[in-house]
């Protein structure tokens, strides 16, 4: 009976190693095809769990299979780059060399003569499932009332204000920048609830991430926006009503709703350019019409009743700037002003003379 089980184990355990080594020899390694300096084009093969900012590793077998002798069919492989990962699709990827190899690779070891410290085509790639610095998507969300009023076509005061704070503690950002107006529009009807995003609103409000909760933003806040609608046609309407006091008339400016919104994105990209040093024709200001809601949580960053101002970049340094030192009581400005001293205007400035030679002064 001993015998019997000791076979079955013995017989189970060479199976599932003899199965385990067969999918690993299924298992294609990519192959690096194309190499621009230090961005490289890789069939990825097999390899699992390749995406955007992933970290692969490339090999190279030295010395070189060729021959007959038993060494050259079973030479070592050895590590010659690290690689990141820049872009990925259809099974290709475009790499970028990131790092060096743990261990150099002996000079002189490769009969082929192919430079050690250089990546080739043929060379064969890993993924390790790391995942290096990436570029980050980033979004910017402003409530449309904390910029502007119902009847402001750009920004009112206390927006501008509000704004200007916030520009405050932003060091640099980068391109593409675009300003994104999400109008709510009752020409667009009524747009249905999303339980799941009213639920996810739920775990984030009222005031977002508090102190020992994640700073991962859930579900809700990065959701996409449902099916884009028809938007109305644009129209602009002035009334002039009839002469106003002094030379000036009275006019009435009417906008319709899409192009309102555009105007008060725009409103709100001159003064980012301006922060960034671009011309504001490098941001673009863009508008998504959006039905009115049936009603949602009040959270901050998620769809709300009225409408949103994002920016939209791909990175961003931006920290919370320090709060604005409060002005001088004017008592106190009266009294710097005294105690500077005062010039008489009545007084003339005193000569200067010099005894020239002949007596002249």
């Amino acid at each position: 009976m001993v015998t019997r089980l000791t076979l079955g184990l013995t017989l189970g355990l060479t199976l599932g190693l003899t199965a385990h080594d067969a999918l690993a020899q299924d298992r294609v390694a990519g192959t690096v095809v194309a190499v621009q300096g230090d961005t490289l084009v890789v069939e990825l093969g097999d390899e699992p769990a390749v995406a955007e900012g992933t970290v692969l590793t490339a090999w190279r077998q030295l010395p070189s299979r060729r021959g007959d002798a038993a060494y050259r069919k079973t030479g070592a492989w050895f590590e010659i780059a690290r690689l990141t990962v820049l872009s990925v699709g259809d099974g290709i990827a475009v790499v970028q060399r990131s790092g060096e190899p743990s261990i150099p690779v002996p000079l002189g070891l490769d009969e082929t003569g192919a430079d050690p410290s250089l990546v080739h085509v043929g060379d064969r790639v890993r993924t390790t499932g790391a995942v290096a610095a990436r570029p980050v998507s980033v979004r910017v969300t402003f409530a449309g009332d904390d910029l502007y009023r119902p009847q402001d076509v750009g920004l009112s005061a206390p927006g501008a204000d509000h704004l200007k704070n916030w520009l405050r503690g932003l060091r640099s950002m980068q391109g593409p920048i675009v300003v994104e107006v999400h109008a709510r529009l009752e020409e667009l009807g009524g747009e249905a609830p999303d339980l799941s995003r009213s639920m996810s609103a739920d775990e984030d409000a009222p005031f977002g991430p508090t102190p020992g909760s994640p700073v991962v933003p859930v579900d809700g806040l990065r959701a996409e926006e449902p099916l884009p609608q028809p938007p109305p046609e644009g129209d602009e309407v002035l009334v002039v009503a009839g002469a106003g006091p002094r030379g000036t008339v009275d006019a009435w400016h009417y906008l319709d709703p899409v192009t309102l919104a555009l105007r008060r994105g725009e409103a709100v990209a001159g003064p980012l350019a301006s922060k960034l040093g671009l011309r504001e024709a490098q941001i673009q200001v863009r508008v998504v019409p959006r039905g009115a809601p049936a009603s949602y949580p009040d959270a901050p960053g998620h769809d709300r009743a009225g409408d949103q101002v994002r920016i939209l970049a791909s990175g961003m340094d931006w920290s919370e700037p320090p709060p604005l030192q409060p002005p001088k009581p004017k008592k106190d400005e009266e009294k710097d002003e005294e105690d500077k001293p005062k010039r008489r205007l009545l007084e003339r400035p005193p000569l200067l003379t010099s005894t020239l030679p002949g007596g002249e002064s």
